[in-house]
C-alpha cells in the first residue's frame, strides 16, 4: 500500500489490500485465518493492522477452527470474520451452518482459485459460486457478494460487515485471483461518511428472554455475554425461541420461515449493481466480480462498431435481488451471461429463478485465465449473431 505520488488523496493498492482496509473500516475487531493462496495477503495486512486499532488476529491451526474462533468472538459482539479460498471454504461449510442456525453475523472472504481441489492455486476462476450460495446442508442460509473493481473491494468489505450484523447472518464476499493482484490507483474514501450498521441488542428485563424471538423482519434482538437475563444457549440444534433444543415439525416450520425472512429483506439492501451501456437495448449482457472490466471495456469497443447493448454487473449474488436482475431481465430481448468457469454457475442460479422467454447465452472462458478483451469480443459478437 503506498499513497499516488502524483495526488495525496489518492491510494495505489490491490484487491487484498482494498479488502483488509475496508474490512478495518467497518470496523473488523477480530481475525482467525489459515494461510492459503491467493488470500494470504489479507492476513499478513492485517496482522500488523489489526493490533493498531486494538484488535486481535489468530492463525488458526485450519480453516474449520479459523471460522469456530470467529464465531466465538462475533457471540461476545466483536464484528469478525475470515479469509480463505476455494478448498478452505469447502471445510467451513458445516460452521457456516452453524453461524445460519445460531444466527451469528460473520464475515468470510473467498478469494477464489481455479479449481477443484488443490487446483490451479495461482490461476484465475470464478468457479465458487456455487459453494458460496447453496453449499452447505439443510436449508441454510447465507448472503454472497461480490466486488467489481478493485476500488470497489473496499466498498463491498464494508457492505459485508454492515449486512452481516444487520441480519445476524454469515456474508461471503467472492473476490478473486486478478482482483487480489492488480493494481489501481483511487480516490481514499472519506472514512467519516463510510455507514455503520449495528446489530440489533437486547437489555432484557426478565429470565423468559427470547433470544429467537419470531418477527416480522426475521432478527430478533441478540444480547451479549454478561447482560442480565440475557443468557441463552447458541446451539446448532433446532430451538425454540427462548434457544433450547425443539424438534417437532411446527416449531422447525416457524423457525425456518423466521430465519428466511431476513433474506427476502436483505436482498432490498442488496449494493448497488454496476451498469452501462444503452438501457433501451435489446440486448444485455449478465456478469459479476472482476469479469465485470473485461464487459465494460468490450462493451466500449462494440459500441464504437454499432452494437447497441447494456451490461449489468450485481455486487450481491445472493439471494438474487429482483430489482435488479429481474428488472434487467424483463426490459431484454436476449441476454447472456458472462463468466469464467465452465459450468456457468451465475447462469445456472439465475435461470433457476427467472424464466426468460429465450432462455439465457451462455458466454464462458475456463482455461485459469480471464477473458482477453480480443476473445470477449468475438464470442460476444458470435452470440450477436447467433441471436439476430
Amino acid at each position: 500500500m503506498e499513497a499516488d505520488r502524483r495526488s495525496p488523496t489518492r491510494m495505489l493498492l490491490n484487491g487484498n489490500q482494498a479488502l483488509s482496509l475496508g474490512f478495518l473500516a467497518a470496523g473488523c475487531s477480530f481475525f482467525a485465518g489459515y494461510p492459503i493462496t491467493p488470500a494470504s495477503d489479507v492476513m499478513e495486512f492485517l496482522a500488523v493492522q489489526l493490533p493498531r486499532v486494538g484488535g486481535v488476529l489468530i492463525q488458526a491451526e485450519d480453516e474449520i477452527a479459523s471460522l469456530g474462533m470467529v464465531l466465538g468472538a462475533s457471540y461476545t459482539g466483536a464484528r469478525a470474520m475470515t479469509a480463505t479460498s476455494g478448498p478452505g471454504l469447502s471445510l467451513m461449510v458445516e460452521m457456516l451452518g452453524l453461524a445460519s442456525m445460531a444466527e451469528i453475523p460473520c464475515v468470510i472472504l473467498d478469494v477464489q482459485r481455479a479449481g477443484p481441489s488443490t487446483g490451479l492455486p495461482t490461476r484465475h476462476e470464478q468457479s465458487d459460486l456455487f459453494l458460496a450460495a447453496v453449499g452447505g446442508h439443510g436449508d441454510s442460509q447465507r448472503l454472497v457478494l461480490a466486488p467489481t473493481s478493485v476500488a470497489d473491494c473496499f466498498d463491498q468489505a464494508v457492505n459485508a460487515f454492515n449486512l452481516a450484523e444487520r441480519y445476524q447472518v454469515p456474508v461471503l464476499v467472492l473476490s478473486d485471483t486478478v482482483l487480489a493482484s492488480r493494481m489501481t490507483d483511487f480516490e481514499r474514501p472519506d472514512l467519516a461518511k463510510i455507514p455503520r450498521w449495528e446489530r440489533l441488542t437486547a437489555r432484557p428485563t426478565d429470565p423468559d428472554f427470547e433470544r429467537y424471538q419470531i418477527t416480522e423482519s426475521g432478527v430478533s434482538p441478540m444480547s451479549l455475554p454478561g447482560t442480565p437475563f440475557g443468557q441463552y444457549v447458541a446451539t446448532g440444534l433446532e430451538h425454540n425461541p427462548r434457544g433450547l433444543p425443539r424438534y417437532d415439525a411446527a416449531n422447525h416450520a416457524a423457525m425456518s420461515d423466521k430465519r428466511f425472512r431476513k433474506f427476502s429483506k436483505a436482498a432490498l439492501d442488496a449494493p448497488e449493481p454496476f451498469r452501462q451501456g444503452d438501457p433501451d437495448s435489446e440486448l444485455g449482457l449478465l456478469t459479476w466480480g472482476s469479469t465485470t472490466g473485461a464487459v465494460a471495456s468490450a462493451l466500449q469497443e462494440l459500441e464504437l462498431r454499432g452494437v447497441r447493448m447494456e451490461m449489468l454487473a450485481p455486487r450481491m449474488l445472493w439471494p438474487l435481488p429482483d430489482h435488479q436482475i429481474g428488472e434487467f431481465l424483463e426490459r431484454k430481448k436476449r441476454v447472456a451471461v458472462v463468466e469464467c468457469n465452465r459450468t456457468g454457475q451465475m447462469a445456472t442460479l439465475v435461470a433457476s429463478r427467472y424464466n426468460h422467454p429465450h432462455g439465457l447465452g451462455r458466454i464462458n472462458v475456463y482455461g485459469g485465465a480471464p477473458f482477453r478483451q480480443a476473445e470477449l469480443i468475438q464470442k460476444i459478437e458470435e452470440w450477436c449473431q447467433h441471436v439476430r
